[in-house]
């Protein structure tokens, strides 16, 4: 066997990675127009550019001399159920927080341009991702899934996002609302290649995908439950596959080797929603959980409420706030405010029928309650009830 042929897999495996870096640098750094003409914002060339990267993975992946990898029908049912699990989660957020209109332009051609598009680098992604992680299969999976998962976040973005997100907690709105959700789809993303192949990776991906581009209203949702729903969803699909990679064969097939991802991975995934959570605190922000049922029917008991530090001189009447009174900690709303003298507030629990018998001294305040996710927050109140 001559030096080449042993080195073909390396060299197949460089070659991909420069593809995907090749044309990232040819999307975003040649000059307006250089490609083709432009319809709705996308050069007319660029999904032909696509889908003659995705056809080069598909002959590297076949002939490549890269480490087999077969596709598993299950894994593509499940990476499509994924996909739309999380594509409901988006939407009932837009449900409980309102839509907005999408900046896709929805008319034709504009239509026929967007599906080429997204097709043609879902297509390159999901099939470069797979070239990628394919010698990893069976030992640094775990590692190398979120090695690609970070590469293909950047891949995801222009350059001028990262040039222009600003410094410090500046960030913050960018990295927790953008990209950390790109991570963790990337880090499910990969294990279902691992796991499934490709098509495993191509559906989950391409029911979120395809509702981005196509759906004329969007969630309009803070960047803060964009972190919220973008980590914990693509967690709890990790958590499924491993189950299902965990669940025994049938007897007739437990003598096929399959290829499992570790544990560890959910670890990486638990990190990027407790990264969230650590990025909310330098911010002022706290998420406290609803104990009692006196703000109903605004909140109810187990809700989880993200409250934020604020000058007592900006609360006005209707905000609803947090705030101290001997050793607890009430969260109700203001109904009237005194600043004759002291600032203080009077304030009242939705579903009392009375106001709290003491003013609220300014310097009794927390913070402002500035979001509400409804009933993630009982598992608090359940261990506050049990172990007191």
């Amino acid at each position: 066997m001559g030096i080449l042929e042993r080195k073909r897999p390396v060299l197949v495996w460089a070659a991909g990675l420069g593809l995907l870096a090749g044309m990232y640098a040819v999307t975003n750094f040649s000059p307006p127009y250089t490609l083709g003409r432009e319809i709705g914002g996308i050069d007319m060339m660029l999904p032909v550019l696509w889908t003659l990267i995705a056809a080069a993975f598909l002959v590297l992946l076949r002939f490549g001399g890269l480490p087999a990898s077969g596709t598993k029908r299950m894994y593509i049912w499940l990476g499509l159920l994924l996909g739309l699990f999380h594509l409901a989660g988006i939407v009932i957020s837009g449900l409980v927080y309102g839509f907005g209109s999408s900046p896709m332009s929805n008319g034709y051609p504009y239509l026929f341009m967007n599906l080429a598009y997204w097709m043609s680098v879902l297509a390159a992604f999901e099939l470069g991702r797979a070239l990628l992680l394919r010698p990893f299969a069976k030992r640094h999976t775990t590692a190398m899934v979120l090695v690609f998962a970070i590469f293909f976040a950047f891949l995801s973005l222009p350059w001028h996002a990262f040039a222009f997100m600003g410094g410090g907690w500046e960030a913050m709105p960018f990295l927790g609302g953008t990209f950390l959700p790109l991570l963790a789809k990337g880090l499910l993303a990969g294990a279902l290649a691992v796991s499934g192949g490709p098509l495993a990776a191509m559906a989950y991906m391409g029911a979120m995908t395809a509702f981005e581009w196509h759906s004329p209203i969007l969630p309009h949702l803070d960047w803060i439950m964009k972190a919220l729903i973008g980590t914990t969803l693509p967690l709890t699909g990790l958590v499924v596959l491993q189950f299902m990679n965990e669940t025994p064969a049938p007897k007739r097939t437990q003598a096929k080797t399959q290829r499992r991802v570790s544990p560890a991975w959910i670890i990486t995934g638990l990190l990027c929603f407790l990264l969230v959570w650590v990025t909310l605190v330098p911010l002022g922000i706290r998420p406290v959980s609803v104990a009692t049922g006196s703000m109903a029917p605004a909140l109810h008991t187990g809700d989880l409420v993200l409250v934020r530090h604020v000058a007592a001189d900006t609360i006005s009447v209707g905000d609803v706030i947090q705030f101290r009174s001997g050793d607890t900690t009430i969260i109700h709303r203001v109904v009237a405010v005194d600043d004759d003298s002291h600032l203080h507030f009077y304030t009242k629990g939705d579903a009392n029928n009375d106001m709290d018998s003491e003013p609220v001294m300014g310097g009794q305040v927390i913070g402002r309650v500035s979001l509400t996710i409804p009933k993630l927050g009982w598992i608090s109140v359940w261990a506050r009830n049990v172990f007191g």
